[in-house]
């Protein structure tokens, strides 16, 4: 699977995008290739994978750009053993899509765009994406995050700063935490609402209130949801303000074309760090 991804190095910097085999099995890089997708939706810039490396090992990591050097001296938090010289199709700035495939079949896909960075990044520049989870579907907006700060932008050739396999609950609705803190330092900045319905159908509106019943967001709006989903709450007001730290509570009505409802209370906590 496509695991990380930069598209809009600092100045003098480079691009790259580095794989992840999520199997127990050995996979042959030789009939593998990288391409994106132009204005007209059509695959151009196929790369074959194999001219930089061979094989990939099971549940291992592999990372390309045409100069490894540079990646190297500009991310410290990094393994170069992973690293391998290959020129890139082209990746756009602000947004793009990538595909990894095969002659015969697409593997995987994944469309970027600047909306899919931490909220309150001053720049993105120099900033990877980095999959959250490389279980779940790829172009999936919230299954991506900007890289976290203390881990210098970007992890190429290692786990990922936000990595994170949420264990599947029985109750239908639940938080991710009860505890968040958006400071981008990679461990929970997001507060994930995750769905888990017996059947499709519904649609969810979410609001979100301070501990004195003030509505400070309308996080969704008839929301049509999948039967497995996740929305997510980046700490920010309707104004996209920062919010200071205190209890939140969020809730949560479900309805579906039969008329079902459904209303949930979940509390939360949203804090920060001491400096």
């Amino acid at each position: 699977v496509i695991n990380e991804i930069l598209y809009d190095p600092l100045p003098g910097g480079v691009d790259y995008l580095e794989l992840y085999n999520n199997t127990d099995k050995l996979i042959d890089l030789s009939n593998l290739f990288i391409a994106r997708r132009n204005d007209k939706y059509e695959v151009e810039e196929s790369i074959c994978l194999g001219l930089a490396k061979n094989t990939l090992e099971a549940n291992s990591y592999v990372l390309f750009s045409a100069d490894t050097a540079k990646v190297s001296e500009s991310y410290h938090y990094s393994d170069t053993k992973m690293f391998y010289p290959l020129d890139l199709p082209n990746m756009p700035n602000k947004k793009g899509r990538m595909v990894l495939l095969t002659d015969e079949s697409i593997i995987d896909e994944l469309g970027y765009s600047d909306k899919m960075h931490y909220e309150l990044l001053a720049s993105t520049e120099g900033v990877s994406l980095e999959r959250i989870n490389p279980e779940a579907e790829t172009n999936i907006e919230s299954n991506w995050q900007s890289a976290s700060q203390t881990s210098g932008f970007g992890t190429p050739g290692l786990k990922n700063s936000v990595y994170n396999i949420q264990k599947e609950q029985e109750t239908d609705v639940y938080l991710s935490s009860r505890i968040f803190s958006p400071d981008n330092d990679g461990n929970d900045d997001r507060l994930y609402i995750n769905f888990n319905l017996i059947e499709d159908g519904y649609i969810a509106t979410i609001r979100i209130y301070n501990s004195f019943g003030k509505e400070i967001r309308k996080l969704a709006s008839n929301y049509y949801l999948g039967i497995k989903d996740k929305l997510y709450w980046d700490g920010l007001n309707e104004h996209q303000e920062q919010l200071p730290i205190g209890i939140y509570i969020l809730y949560i009505e479900l309805l579906n074309p039969n008329g079902d409802a459904k209303s949930y209370k979940k509390v939360c906590v949203l804090g920060r760090k001491f400096k």
